[in-house]
This record gives C-alpha cells, structure tokens and sequence, in this order.
C-alpha cells in the first residue's frame, strides 16, 4: 500500500511536468515565430506559477558573459492550444564598468540602458526595476522603462499616453516636463 501511493503519486508528478514542458515548449515557438530577435535555444526554468488555464513562467539562459531573460504569461485555451498573452525578453552583459540591459516586450516596449555596476550586485539583478536613475544611463526608452515599470504619477501617464509615439523616439535621458 506505501509503494503503490508513492508510485502513484511519482507517476502524476511526470505527467505534470510533460505537461508543463509542453506548454513551455509551444510558448517558446510563438515568441519565436513572433520576435525574430528571441533565438536562444537553452531555457532553465528560474520561476513558475500555475493556475487553472493560465500561468507564468521565468526562464533564464547563459552564454559566457551575457544573461538572457524570458519571462511570459499564458492561457491554454480548448484542444491544448497555448496562447502567449504577454512576454519580456532581456538581455544583460557587462562591459566597461556598466551592465548593457536591453529589454524587448510584446506590447511593444523596448528600452536599452547602461545601469553602473555598483546599482546591482549581480547580473541577474539587473532585470529588476531600478527606480534610482542615477544608477541608469538610458540609451533608449527612458519613459518606455517608466511605463512599463509603472513609475509615473498620474499627469505623467496621461501624458505619455498622449504622446508615446513621439516619446519612444527620444534617445539618452530626456525629463518630461508635464504640468500639473
């Protein structure tokens, strides 16, 4: 009776993680056939969270000096089909005393910045928000971070909101000068 329910209960957790490989599989090769910039082929799984039909995963992947990220959300919808409702992919490399972090979303939000080594303890860390700016020298998307990690007061996103298609083209780190 102890070996039939420990073999029972092994024989369900590989059945669920095929399952949940699957579904990292099919989501993958959307974010591929979507963004040709996404093509690393090795994903570990950093961080999973699973619903009833939904869920989230963070995927990490080395190559020598560079990290890459791959965070995504989805939906299984009827027949097993995977639906990919929203993604993040980022990569982070260090040169010259500065970490290089460009991010590329599928809302279409990208931003490129240089975060100074000290900001981060690791490379890793370099995927998390930074509200220090000091610590942020943005090449591109300065307000495109901001939105993205919600770092706007409310004028400043009505604002943005307005104006985003003339804001995303603006380089280096310009303020946005909005009245109250």
């Amino acid at each position: 009776m102890k070996y039939r329910n420990l073999t029972i209960f092994l024989l369900l957790g590989v059945l669920f993680s095929c399952g949940q490989q699957k579904i990292v599989t099919k989501s993958i090769s959307k974010i591929y056939q979507e963004n040709s910039l996404v093509t690393i082929k090795s994903w570990e799984i950093a961080w999973e969270e699973i619903y009833d039909g939904s869920g989230t995963y963070d995927l990490v992947s080395h190559d020598s000096d560079t990290i890459f990220f791959l965070d995504f959300d989805y939906l299984i919808i009827p027949k097993d089909s995977v639906i990919v409702t929203e993604y993040t992919f980022m990569k982070a490399y260090f040169d010259n005393d500065a970490y290089n972090v460009i991010n590329l979303t599928s809302i279409d939000t990208s931003f490129y910045y240089l975060l100074n080594k000290s900001a981060v303890t690791n490379l890793s860390q370099a995927k998390y928000r930074i509200t220090d700016f000091d610590d942020i020298n943005f090449v591109k998307g300065k307000f495109e971070y901001m939105y993205y990690y919600r770092l706007f007061n409310s004028n400043e996103e009505s604002y943005y909101k307005l104006h985003r298609d003339s804001l995303m083209q603006l380089r280096g780190n310009p303020t946005l000068l909005v009245k109250p």
